[in-house]
């Protein structure tokens, strides 16, 4: 069975960059994931050697699997007999002199002068003569390797691995080889959490494989050993981490058990096991055991940490608290999508993430008339070799080309989330999350997550169901309680069954559809106050727009009264007047004329996603002039003629009035018709500027 549909075929090229992009991902902690795209990579090019031998170095470096690195490097030298590397792989994971001395000759017959396999050789060589059992050669090199360097431990894991697997020696030296393995693979999965935190991706309990190898190791301890508690409450410790609550209950019972006293941590891990299981009353009383025998036993540090655990238990998360952290993903999200453009591949031969953008628009104006179903395959090919965070920051720079491009971008997301299946549905699925976290408001998410994905389900959308479990776990990986707060909401009415099926679904199926604006979203909070775009603000722009309507209005009025005035002056001054008071009139009342107009249109625009303005949005979408709307254009259309308006009158009364004629030598029809040109063109664009950034934001 397939483990991926595939929307798009890679090409050899891609397969290296898939390649790259593994070992790229389990650099930052996304082990789990990485792995995945590299089976991935296998299923759809199962005889490739190359890709075979990144499996052993992968399973070897990044999860300490020794046997299961070497059926890689074996069936990769089967595939290319010629594959230098996977002879010297093989050797190095050999598990007896006799195998090992086969592939070392294999690899010299490669690679004759190579020193790394030369030494390989002598040191084989060297064991043997001195009679050194092989097993011993390999707990030496996995000492070797765990004291050179930290980022070795997945070798030196690796090579216990194999240690064990033909280990004849007595239980106790057996177990303290299954504990010094389980340490190893607990220190490989403690920095890839903390790697991948740092780059904003929550690992849960089925990423965390090194871990899962730990804990099985340390069974098999436990097996050798069963009476040791420290190893019990290990095994409760790492069985939170993984998110086995039951077991980890068991497992903190066995260890209060053979140290009833003295002993806090075991009640401590059964206290946040039950609690995460729900059984809140028995986690309390468990955290009050633990507190009591730490205070006994005076650990002092262990009371410090199960008061903050007592707080954390009655600590209630909402949106609103977690703004700081879903901000900083976002913004370690860029930062992992720069780190991303620079490692090399096809992002650097593209040099930068506008290229990549201008990329994705040559081909997607191939797709006319473009609809979403069209993208879906676009959208696949970009997810293919660029992570979810590049994609984006890649949509965001569409925003700025074309508002419908961007919105079918997303749309085109949330059908792979639901159709995909395996690493692909995963990316398309935190590319959907990272759109919901670029929403402010707390309201919005949810508002967002209820039209794209409750009420298309609701509605009995194909595939949404998956695209419901699939985004779920992705915004477990954002924080644990974030699912909770933005998909559990209120059954989905009828009213909801039929916007899906007015607006979204026919929208994913490539139809026309009842267009709403993306800001055209609830803005209510929790406690029925409106929040997002501040209303006082509105309101005084809309005020001080009438404001100056109703000035220059005024200014008008005394049109006649400046005439007099102006009449006055002349014969005071018994000669021409130099300045014509009633051409500056003219000039206020236009100046505070178009000024009124342009701040209560900009209230307006901003009002348009705002519902509870109580202003009406527009009936329909156009592609216009810019991709603006219906409505828009007419806001257009009226700055337009408000700059020729005040083009003309500067030119045909003002400027005649307070200019000598020497400076104006051209005819004033000529001058008029320039001057209604540059003002209804400035007029026009200002007001498109205006429309589109009030729409960005």
């Amino acid at each position: 069975m397939n483990r991926t549909i595939r929307f798009y075929r890679r090409d050899q090229e891609d397969r290296i960059l898939s390649l790259e992009r593994c070992f790229f991902e389990a650099r930052h902690g996304r082990v789990a994931l990485a792995l995945d795209r590299l089976l991935d990579a296998k299923e759809e090019f199962p005889d490739d050697a190359e890709i075979l031998h990144a499996e052993g170095v992968f399973r070897r470096d990044h999860l300490g699997q020794g046997v299961a690195a070497a059926a890689a490097f074996r069936e990769a030298h089967r595939l290319n007999p010629s594959h230098p590397l996977a002879a010297y792989h093989a050797a190095t994971t050999s598990t007896d002199y006799e195998e090992a001395q086969h592939w070392v000759e294999i690899a010299l017959l490669l690679t004759p002068t190579d020193e790394a396999t030369l030494d390989l050789r002598r040191t084989f060589e060297g064991a043997q003569r001195e009679c050194v059992p092989f097993t011993d050669l390999l707990i030496t090199k996995a000492g070797h390797l765990q004291k050179d360097s930290s980022d070795d431990k997945g070798e030196s894991a690796a090579a216990l691995d194999l240690a064990l697997g033909a280990f004849q020696g007595d239980r106790a030296v057996r177990k303290a080889l299954h504990w010094n393995r389980a340490t190893l693979l607990r220190e490989i999965d403690r920095v890839a959490h903390a790697r991948a935190e740092a780059s904003g991706y929550h690992l849960l309990g089925l990423d965390r494989l090194a871990l899962r190898d730990a804990v099985r190791e340390l069974v098999a301890a436990l097996e050798l050993d069963p009476y040791d508690p420290e190893n019990w409450n290990f095994r409760a410790a790492w069985c939170l981490m993984l998110e086995e609550f039951e077991e980890a209950v068991q497992a903190a019972e066995h260890a209060s058990e053979l140290r009833p006293y003295g002993y806090a941590k075991p009640h401590q891990n059964r206290a946040i096991a039950l609690y995460r299981l729900g059984r809140f009353q028995e986690a309390r009383n468990a955290l009050a055991t633990a507190m009591e025998v730490a205070q006994g036993a005076g650990a002092w540090e262990d009371v410090q940490q199960l008061k903050a655990l007592a707080l954390d238990f009655d600590r209630v998360h909402t949106l609103e608290s977690l703004h700081a952290h879903l901000t900083l993903t976002l913004h370690r999200a860029r930062h992992y999508s720069e780190t991303e453009e620079s490692r090399g591949g096809k992002m650097d031969s593209k040099e930068n993430l506008e290229t990549l953008v201008d990329g994705f628009l040559k081909r997607a104006r191939h797709l006319v008339p473009l609809s979403t179903p069209k993208l879906v395959p676009l959208l696949a090919e970009l997810l293919s070799y660029a992570s979810p965070e590049t994609c984006f920051w890649v949509n965001a720079f569409l925003a700025r080309h074309s508002k419908e491009l961007e919105e079918d971008f997303m749309h085109a997301a949330l059908l792979l989330t639901g159709q995909a299946k395996g690493t692909l549905q995963q990316d398309a699925a935190r590319l959907m999350v990272l759109f919901n976290l670029a929403v402010p408001e707390g309201d919005a998410m949810r508002w967002m997550y209820r039209l794209g994905v409750l009420e298309p389900k609701a509605a009995g959308a194909a595939n949404f169901e998956s695209a419901d479990a699939a985004l779920r776990l992705a915004l477990r990986r954002i924080h644990p309680d974030l699912p909770t707060l933005v998909a559990v909401q209120p059954p989905v009415d009828a009213s909801g069954i039929q916007r899906a099926k007015q607006v979204l679904l026919p929208r994913l199926n490539g139809q026309s559809s009842e267009y709403i604006p993306r800001t055209s979203v609830p803005f209510s909070s929790h406690d029925g106050q409106r929040t997002g775009v501040d209303v006082s603000i509105l309101w005084a722009v809309f005020l001080a727009g009438l404001g100056c309507i109703g000035f220059g209005l005024l200014v008008a009025m005394l049109l006649p009264t400046m005439a007099s005035l102006d009449a006055v002056m002349q014969s005071a001054v018994n000669g021409p007047w130099v300045i014509d008071l009633n051409a500056y009139t003219i000039e206020m009342m236009a100046v505070f004329l178009l000024l009124g107009l342009v701040l209560f249109t900009q209230g307006y625009l901003v009002a348009l996603g705002r519902p509870d303005m109580g202003f009406p949005l527009p009936d329909a979408q156009s592609p216009g002039w810019g991709n603006i709307t219906v409505g828009e254009s007419a806001v257009v259309i009226q700055l337009a003629f408000s700059g020729l308006v005040l083009a003309v009158l500067v030119c045909v009364f003002i400027a005649p009035s307070i200019m000598p004629p020497n400076l104006a030598p051209r005819p004033t029809w000529v001058r008029t018709v320039i001057w209604a040109v540059a003002g209804a063109f400035s007029g026009g664009w200002t007001a498109r500027n205006v429309i589109k950034a009030y729409r960005s934001r």
